[in-house]
C-alpha cells in the first residue's frame, strides 16, 4: 500500500496466547475455555478470542484479563496516544449492571478490564457473571 514501509511489514507476528481471568476487587473464576489469539504488525496489536466460564466463587468487581501478548503503549508519545479499542460480547450474564460491557486496555501491562459503562456511571460485571458465561472479545491496541 502506499506509504508503507518495508520495515513495517518486517514486523508482522500472530499467534495464541492463555488469558486469566479475575475479579479486581474479589473471589475467583476458572475458565474452561481459553481460545485467545493475535496478530502484530508494526505497533499495533489485534486480540480476539473466546473464555467461557466454568466455575465461579464470590467474584466482585471489574474484570481483569491478563496475559496480553505485548505490554500496552503508555499513550504519551503522540502518535500513538490514545489508540485502544475493543468490543466485547458477554452471553449468561445478568442484566443488573448499569449501561453495556465495555473494554479498556491498562496503559504499560498487559492487562485489559471489563466493565459496564453507560456514557457517565462505571459499574462491576464481575459480580453479574454465571458459570456459564461466555465472553468473546476483539480489539486493538499499540505497543
Amino acid at each position: 500500500a502506499a506509504g508503507m514501509t518495508s520495515e513495517v511489514l518486517d514486523d508482522y507476528e500472530e499467534g495464541t496466547f492463555t488469558a486469566v481471568l479475575t475479579p479486581s476487587t474479589s473471589g475467583t473464576i476458572s475458565l474452561s475455555r481459553n481460545k485467545m489469539r493475535y496478530t502484530k504488525i508494526g505497533r499495533v496489536v489485534t486480540i480476539q478470542g473466546l473464555l467461557i466460564c466454568s466455575a465461579i466463587s464470590a467474584p466482585v468487581g471489574s474484570l481483569r484479563m491478563t496475559g496480553l501478548p505485548f505490554t500496552v503503549n503508555n499513550n504519551t508519545d503522540g502518535i500513538y496516544s490514545g489508540y485502544s479499542t475493543g468490543s466485547v460480547h458477554i452471553q449468561q450474564l445478568a442484566s443488573t449492571i448499569v449501561g453495556n460491557p465495555q473494554i479498556s486496555f491498562v496503559t504499560n501491562s498487559t492487562l485489559l478490564e471489563i466493565d459496564g459503562f453507560d456514557g457517565t456511571t462505571t459499574s462491576s460485571i464481575a459480580d453479574n457473571i454465571s458459570a456459564s458465561t461466555q465472553i468473546r472479545i476483539s480489539g486493538s491496541y499499540t505497543v
